[in-house]
């Protein structure tokens, strides 16, 4: 079985991560994946392991709301895939 936060870090070092939106609540930040699970929420006690993977990634946005992470994950009516 793999740590939560290890698998993320290796998620982001491949490349696959495509957006990091700004938290509210409990979570610090939301990151976006380009692969499932497209959304995995890091809460703000954990940001110190995400420094130097993140460091690489200045020009993401982290201005969008959690709302609009749920929109970019819904299934559109008619897509098989």
């Amino acid at each position: 079985m793999y740590s939560y936060h290890g698998r993320i870090r290796q998620r982001i070092k491949n490349g696959e991560l495509r957006g990091i939106i700004k938290g509210d609540g409990e979570f610090a930040i939301i990151l976006l994946f380009n692969t499932y699970p497209f959304t995995r929420p890091i809460r703000e006690r954990a940001l110190y392991r995400y420094e130097a993977e993140l460091s690489a990634y200045p020009d993401l946005r982290q201005n969008e709301s959690p709302k609009d992470a749920d929109e970019v994950d819904a299934p559109k009516d008619g897509d098989n895939g």
